[in-house]
């Protein structure tokens, strides 16, 4: 008589957990599938309010981002928003270089276009600009 036994292994990420953080140009709560929405585009604005994306097209901030919140990778995004243009149903969220770049946006508070947020693994909330309260 022959037995088989099964192994199970649980496999942890054995790199120190990294957390994503949300900025914004002006005070902002949003609730994680509004997140989602918003880097989609199936929404543009929250609570009457235009919110506004910012990403960079790379880097492990804008992966974990699909991942973690877009849950797309990064082919199926860019696949996702060439159709969104074709389609002319909405914009795709602008691109920065660096974070430098975006922080300066964010402290611009240029809020006629309304309010602009982006993610980043930042734990440090640099100077002039607003932590996203995220919500389940």
């Amino acid at each position: 008589m022959f037995r088989i036994f099964f192994f199970f292994f649980l496999t942890l990420p054995l790199h120190s957990e990294e957390v994503l953080h949300f900025y914004s140009s002006a005070p902002l709560s949003l609730e994680k599938n509004q997140l989602r929405d918003l880097y989609l585009g199936r929404i543009l604005d929250v609570d009457k309010v235009t919110v506004r994306p910012v990403v960079l097209p790379t880097g492990a901030s804008h992966k974990a981002l699909l991942k973690e919140v877009v849950f797309k990778t990064a082919s199926q995004f860019k696949r996702h928003w060439k159709k969104m243009l074709f389609t002319g149903k909405a914009s795709p969220p602008a691109e920065f270089d660096s974070e430098k770049g975006v922080f300066e946006l964010l402290r611009s508070k240029n809020e006629e276009k309304g309010i602009w947020f982006f993610c980043s693994f930042r734990k440090e909330k640099p100077d002039g600009v607003f932590e996203v309260e995220v919500g389940k």
